[in-house]
């Protein structure tokens, strides 16, 4: 990953959110005012997926901070919790990359995959555990949900001064 940088998404302050998160991304290209960059990884905070591509510029610090989306990639994401008391989450996760899920990263229960299937294959395949009474599928987000609009809880104002989030 030597050509990969990390780059920043800097949340407008809630409850409910930190101040920002971090990804991976490779740049694309350049430009006055900021570079382009792929997403490679997905965020746990906003529905911004890997693929999708964005513009950072430099903040306060230095770092590249998410100032625009250019575009999003053509994958579905999906955000599905899954109850560790009821299933083996890593049999489960692997079912669903034997039916498709192209990348499935978690974080205490909560699995967000990506996918380059339609939405209703993605229900088949989802939908059994959700039956079962051990997965709730809690969210969507297609291309077109990923967004500099749809984004309400992205700050996409370049930082001025010294950031709390700060590596």
């Amino acid at each position: 990953m030597d050509d990969h940088v990390q780059i920043r998404l800097k949340f407008h302050p809630a409850d409910d959110l930190p101040p920002g998160e971090w990804m991976w991304a490779l740049p694309k290209g350049g430009g006055e005012d900021g570079r382009v960059f792929e997403l490679r990884n997905s965020s746990f905070f906003v529905p911004l997926a890997a693929g999708d591509v964005v513009r950072a510029e430099r903040d306060a610090e230095g770092d590249f901070q998410v100032t625009d989306v250019v575009g999003a990639g053509p994958r579905i994401v999906t955000f599905v919790h899954l109850d560790s008391e009821r299933c083996d989450p890593t049999a489960v996760t692997d079912r669903w990359a034997d039916s498709g899920a192209l990348w499935t990263e978690g974080l205490d229960g909560w699995m967000l995959s990506i996918w380059e299937k339609p939405i209703e294959v993605i229900g088949d395949i989802l939908r059994p555990d959700v039956r079962a009474g051990y997965a709730n599928w809690e969210l969507t987000s297609t291309p077109d949900e990923r967004t500099r609009t749809a984004l309400r809880e992205v700050d996409f104002e370049i930082s001025t001064s010294r950031s709390p989030f700060h590596r």
